[in-house]
């Protein structure tokens, strides 16, 4: 489900998987060993990244993106036909520009368009890296 709701960006499918995981965490929480599939949902939804490629000629960069250890994302292969939802964070930047692309989406926000797997790897890495590494500092 949460997969699902990274893919589509859908506001019925992200209200779908965060009211499944309001309603199963407090399990998981009560016995971690035995619902880790559950906390391992819950880490994906909260900090878990989507790539989603786009254009012509982009085989590298979609090989570049299953490189990714599964657990922190989920890859989606745009096709030529295809159009994002008009909810989905990166749906004007994925309609822009020629050429292979790929784009790092992190809940809401999403990474500017990079064209080769270099690029991929350094972008994935820094939103996979914690707050303090990227400069950020406290909260209000």
């Amino acid at each position: 489900m949460v997969r699902l709701a990274q893919i589509t960006e859908t506001p019925d499918d992200l209200e779908r998987a965060s009211g499944v995981l309001d309603r199963i965490v407090g399990m998981a929480g009560s016995a971690p060993l035995g619902h880790a599939s559950i906390l391992n949902a819950l880490d994906l939804h909260l900090r878990g990244l989507c790539i989603l490629v786009t254009g012509p000629d982009a085989d590298a960069l979609f090989d570049a993106a299953l490189k990714v250890p599964y657990p922190d994302r989920t890859v989606r292969r745009l096709r030529a036909d295809e159009v994002l939802d008009e909810h989905h964070p990166a749906r004007a930047l994925a309609a822009s520009g020629p050429g292979a692309r790929a784009l790092v989406c992190a809940g809401m926000r999403c990474s500017l368009p990079v064209a080769d797997a270099d690029g991929l790897r350094a972008t994935v890495a820094e939103m996979l890296a914690p707050e303090r590494s990227r400069g950020v500092t406290g909260r209000a």
